[in-house]
């Protein structure tokens, strides 16, 4: 089983709604074609004396070895995508994990 996060932290001025719809249509898709794979999208707040700050989102991944090849395909069409957008994204894996080389 693959597992492993992306950590993303916007810095275009676009809504963090519309960035998180965004989000969440890829997670669908992405759901559709490995049913078996988990996915949970977290937003990441940092608290302040004046309140909390949203900086951003935080995406965790657990894929069965059977889904691997179709997730990859996906995961690496979001990340492009991700970066265009201007998401920052940071793929957080275990460092056993050479497979998963490819996705950062």
């Amino acid at each position: 089983m693959l597992q492993f996060s992306i950590r993303c932290h916007p810095s275009v001025p676009v809504t963090t709604d519309e960035l998180e719809e965004w989000l969440e249509l890829q997670l669908e898709k992405l759901r559709d074609d490995a049913p078996n794979a988990t996915m949970r999208l977290s937003r990441v707040t940092q608290g302040l004396p004046s309140g909390s700050v949203e900086v951003g989102w935080l995406i965790e991944f657990e894929v069965p070895d059977a889904e691997r090849a179709v997730t990859d395909r996906h995961l690496t069409e979001i990340l492009t995508d991700m970066r265009l957008l201007g998401f920052q994204p940071t793929v957080l894996a275990p460092v056993d994990l050479p497979a998963a080389a490819h996705l950062a």
